[in-house]
């Protein structure tokens, strides 16, 4: 085989790599959204337990009968507001967010309670209607995101020493027009 065919060849192989690391890229992000979580014991259903005695660590799983705005208003109390007052702004900023994200309302009540953790523990605790504010984008080019892409680069920036603001900042300019929904 001469030097130009194995290097005409190595080009195609290189060509293909590089069109097909999107697709992989994208399939990887998609593929963990519906993956209910390893648990050592099945969550309690809607019969065994009152929503009130769920263990705060819980995550909505695929086949959960919670609503997600009331499980996010349970699992995070210390914000302000009676539970059912809060479900109510939650679910409104939940219907909000399903406009502008392909993630269902569970993945979205999941990543919510991800990234009000984090905040947490980066030492600027965001309530999840806060979360919810700041991080329900309008895209930039039109159509929707993936939440679960929006979420991950904000703990990214947040683990790189970035404060709340700085992180919903860079997030938006990343994948939006800037503003979030009204």
């Amino acid at each position: 085989m001469r030097d130009g065919e194995r290097l005409a060849r190595r080009s195609a192989r290189s060509r293909r790599q590089r069109r097909a690391l999107p697709a992989l890229v994208f399939l990887l992000a998609v593929a963990g959204c519906d993956d209910a979580p390893v648990t050592a014991s099945p969550p309690p259903s809607a019969a065994e337990a009152p929503a009130d005695e769920w263990p705060a660590g819980d995550w909505l799983t695929v086949d959960d009968e919670r609503e997600p705005a009331r499980w996010l208003a349970e699992r995070f109390p210390a914000a302000p507001g009676s539970v059912p007052e809060r479900a109510a702004r939650l679910g409104a900023a939940l219907d909000r967010a399903e406009a502008v994200y392909h993630d269902t309302r569970r993945m979205l009540a999941n990543r919510v309670a991800q990234v009000a953790e984090v905040s947490g523990e980066y030492g600027s605790p965001e309530s999840p209607e806060a979360v919810l504010a700041d991080l329900t984008l309008h895209p930039v080019h039109g159509g929707q995101l993936w939440f679960g892409v929006v979420s991950q680069a904000y703990i990214e920036l947040r683990r790189g020493g970035r404060s709340h603001a700085a992180a919903v900042d860079e997030v938006r300019t990343r994948f939006a027009a800037g503003e979030t929904t009204p």
